[in-house]
């Protein structure tokens, strides 16, 4: 797991759910700038902590934002870790379930058909050029020049089809061997820094998820993806059509959950209300501050 300053309170809230389920597993967080009361709360929780790190100074102000540090800690997490196999969960996220019973859940799929599970969005998942509008800052870009932007930014050799091919997985939860994770990480580390180059922020969004498509991409049969269960990655807005800044939570709209994934809808008032119960289970009720003032 992983979190930049603001998000704190998401990561303790999740790894405080985990807890709940499961005190044996082994929990690492990479964390950036964690004040004393956290720290404490995540050592109340068996937790080992890491740093982040910071973002490269001499690089433009976009790429020193929070947002991208985010991102830069999140890939350092997949990326590290024992040859085990490993779960890396985001941190705006709650626990319904023992993750210990992924194993049992993704069955004869695990080592066998797939190196790594991530969520495909069904019933139509995403595409690159589907979901341009995330990933370029032109709303009226043409597929060549979405093409020519891709190739110049990662030094690739795609063509017009593939915009078309390079699928949606989202990482807000992944699970796979310690092997699979480390390449993937360290590639989609590199392609995602190509980003943050003055040129690239000129057209090119640095959201984290085109470099890991592409990536993915480029490994093609090498690493072989599996879906994750939507359980284990759950939406509510996706899954559940709830809007972003909605007061409430539709009832039993968690219902078959294992994870719940606050994803757009994070900072809604009923997700942090779920966060501040979390918190408030482990005599860290005053963190739940931080999700109003820093949003």
């Amino acid at each position: 797991m992983s979190a930049t300053h603001s998000h704190l309170h998401f990561l303790t809230a999740s790894i405080a759910s985990l807890r709940r389920h499961n005190r044996r597993t082994e929990v690492t967080a990479h964390v950036d700038r964690p004040p004393a009361p956290v720290v404490d709360a995540l050592k109340g929780l068996d937790v080992s902590l890491v740093g982040s790190g910071t973002p490269d100074a001499s690089g433009p102000p976009e790429g020193r934002c929070e947002f991208t540090a985010s991102r830069i800690a999140k890939l350092r997490a997949i990326t590290t870790g024992e040859d085990t196999r490993r779960l890396y969960v985001d941190s705006d996220t709650v626990f319904l379930n023992d993750p210990a019973v992924l194993d049992k859940d993704l069955g004869h799929q695990v080592g066998r058909t797939a190196d790594v599970f991530m969520l495909l969005r069904r019933p139509h998942a995403f595409t690159l050029w589907g979901d341009r509008s995330n990933y370029f800052r032109d709303p009226h870009i043409t597929r060549t020049r979405a093409l020519d932007l891709v190739n110049a930014t990662f030094s690739l050799k795609g063509e017009l089809k593939d915009l078309d091919e390079l699928t949606g997985w989202n990482s807000g939860v992944v699970y796979g061997s310690g092997e699979a994770l480390r390449a993937i990480g360290e590639r989609w580390s590199r392609l995602y820094r190509e980003t943050l180059t003055p040129s690239a922020l000129e057209h090119i969004i640095p959201r984290d998820q085109l470099s890991l498509w592409l990536t993915l991409w480029e490994f093609g049969s090498d690493v072989r993806v599996g879906e994750l269960p939507d359980a284990w990655n759950f939406m509510v807005g996706h899954f559940r059509g709830v809007t972003s800044g909605s007061e409430v939570m539709p009832e039993g709209a968690t219902s078959g959950a294992s994870i719940v994934h606050f994803a757009q809808n994070k900072n809604d008032p009923w997700a942090l209300r779920m966060v501040a119960s979390e918190l408030r289970a482990i005599g860290a009720g005053p963190l739940a501050h931080q999700g109003i003032e820093h949003g």
